[in-house]
């Protein structure tokens, strides 16, 4: 069976489709990062280490951080591998309420986000607002010098950016 391929329009893009409110493309570095949200971090390690293994192994607690407007507290256990340039994060969540309960919550399992690091976070935050990506899970990960941010799109796509901690205007 052959692939469907379909016609381009002549000329077209986002950007001339929507009189040039959106743009073509944004200012931010390639994607270095997928994660996928786990339940069971040693069955998700059996799955995907012969993939992506060797894979490093920690819990991280993740304190006062900002989701869906409120703070809350939670601890999670990662496992980071590489599929060449591509790392590769697994995440169980242990304890606490984090936007990994509720992926979670919806019966899913699998990827969850994209993710890209950033020299400035709140110039990135800009870029990324013009395309209707908004903040919905973010902090500082102390003592880690490192800031991040979660973001959904208008379609539930999830894109994570991470910066250092003295990258803020």
């Amino acid at each position: 069976m052959r692939p469907t391929s379909y016609p381009r329009t002549q000329g077209a893009s986002l950007g001339s489709m929507t009189g040039g409110m959106i743009p073509e493309h944004l200012d931010l570095p390639p994607l270095d990062q997928i994660g996928f949200v786990v339940r069971d971090m040693d069955e998700a390690l059996a799955t995907y280490g012969p993939l992506f293994g060797p894979f490093a192994v920690f819990e991280m607690p993740m304190t006062g951080v900002d989701y869906r407007g409120r703070k809350c507290d939670c601890r999670i256990k990662i496992a980071l591998g590489r599929s060449g340039t591509l790392e590769v994060e697994l995440i169980e969540l242990l304890d606490g309420d984090a936007l990994y309960a509720e992926f979670l919550a919806r019966g899913l399992e699998g990827v969850h986000h994209v993710r890209t690091t950033v020299p400035n976070m709140d110039a990135a935050l800009a870029e990324c607002a013009k395309v209707g990506f908004e903040p919905v899970f973010s902090g500082d990960l102390t003592p880690i010098p490192m800031l991040f941010a979660y973001l959904e799109g208008p379609d539930g796509t999830v894109l994570e950016l991470v910066a250092p901690s003295n990258s803020v205007e």
